[in-house]
């Protein structure tokens, strides 16, 4: 498989895509000291993408033979011949053909080469090589496309960072990794909320010549009285902003939600394109908070929900209104770029997603199924995992269709 870079040449003002000014919509683009900028108005497709109703392949059971069941999913990736290979918890990867028969499995529980003792991330490498990343052990296994081991390293921690994750690979062979950022200063000062830097790296192809690309905006934290006891607590603020980030080529995108703009820049860390696209702010009510906070109630004795009701009581108040996007993007075969929109939290289960072209462009924003976690994307398909009323787990093919 060829990985399609993004082509981000330089252009002066003009009106680009099929939704033109003709139609009060399109894309302009423009020039702003070197850096070109992309202002997306309407989608340039007539006709928006869709699925069928019903998935071409769906693999799972609720019970049977063991190898169709499936508990907590790292990933699964589609080939160009039709197979199957999905990460599931037992720490094993699992093949199947492409009408869904099983083929084989390798990996497994375990500490040495080609077992794993928990995969946190699973991904296509170059050449449609695999990668199996476990945080804990900060260990890279790398395997074939039909999972036979080759080789291993351990990704090494530059001063002060922490929480590794390699979220893509360079056209070099090299990997985009990203450090975590949920650090708080001064823990006696309550209710506030901290957005600390997320500090971005370019490990080489075994996990050596570590560059810094730059640092970013991390994740919003709000600190406030512990649950129980006199101490304080740090989580994730309620509709805070976060910062998303992928390879692809020779270029890494970082995206902030805190507005719709996704940015573009070099190997070499230089910003080179910024794709924008109109996105009104969505007030954020009573009722999306109560609905977010709905589900750890609901799990509560009499005293316990009175001591989370009064944790919740503490917290800083959320923004006033919905980050502009989700946390989730992928580039498709043909090096589209797509981003997943944020919905509230009574829509959790839907999924929708905005796709931009090679040039910025946005070509169309549209639904997958409820509940569908998009896993991988080709051209003319979509494959991700769903879960049954009884939380079993599934992962489905669907047809993407492009109407002309």
């Amino acid at each position: 498989m060829r990985y399609a870079r993004l082509a981000l040449g330089l252009a002066s003002v003009a009106f680009v895509g099929c939704g033109g000014a003709g139609r009060g919509g399109g894309s302009t683009v423009r020039d702003s000291a070197g850096v070109r900028i992309v202002e997306n108005a309407e989608p340039s497709s007539i006709a928006p993408w869709r699925v069928p109703d019903e998935p071409a392949l769906s693999l799972g059971a609720i019970e049977g033979d063991s190898v169709y069941e499936f508990t907590r999913i790292t990933g699964a990736l589609r080939f160009d011949d039709g197979r199957i290979v999905i990460a599931d918890g037992s720490q094993e990867l699992r093949f199947f053909d492409a009408d869904g028969r099983f083929l084989h499995e390798s990996g497994g529980a375990g500490e040495g080469p080609g077992e794993f003792q928990r995969i946190s991330h699973f991904t296509r490498l170059l050449h449609d090589s695999l990668l199996a990343f476990e945080m804990f052990q900060m260990r890279a296994s790398i395997l074939d496309q039909n999972g036979t081991f080759g080789r291993t390293f351990r990704i090494e921690q530059p001063t002060g960072s922490f929480r590794l994750m390699p979220v893509g690979q360079f056209a070099d062979g090299g990997f985009l990794v990203t450090a975590g950022a949920f650090a708080v200063g001064q823990m006696e000062a309550p209710a506030r909320v901290e957005r600390e830097p997320q500090s971005v790296y370019k490990y080489g192809p075994t996990g050596d010549q570590v560059v810094e690309l730059g640092s970013y905006p991390g994740r919003e934290v709000a600190v406030s009285r512990a649950l129980r006891g006199n101490g304080f607590n740090q989580g994730y603020r309620e509709f805070g902003r976060l910062t998303t980030f992928l390879a692809s080529g020779d270029h890494f995108m970082v995206a902030d939600n805190a507005s719709y703009e996704i940015q573009v820049y070099t190997v070499a860390g230089a910003l080179e394109s910024i794709f924008r696209r109109r996105s009104d702010p969505v007030p954020i009510t009573g009722g999306d908070i109560e609905a977010l906070r709905a589900p750890r109630l609901s799990n509560q004795g009499e005293a316990g929900r009175r001591a989370l009701e009064g944790y919740f009581s503490d917290l800083p108040d959320p923004p006033e209104t919905m980050p502009h996007f989700g946390s989730q993007l992928h580039v498709d075969r043909t090096g589209n770029l797509w981003v997943i929109e944020y919905e509230r939290p009574t829509e959790s289960r839907h999924r929708r997603w905005t796709v931009f072209d090679t040039q910025g462009r946005w070509l169309t924003t549209f639904r997958l199924p409820d509940g569908f976690d998009l896993m991988d994307v080709g051209q003319d398909w979509v494959l991700g995992r769903v879960r049954d009323e009884f939380d079993v787990e599934y992962i489905q093919l669907y047809e993407l269709i492009k109407e002309k």
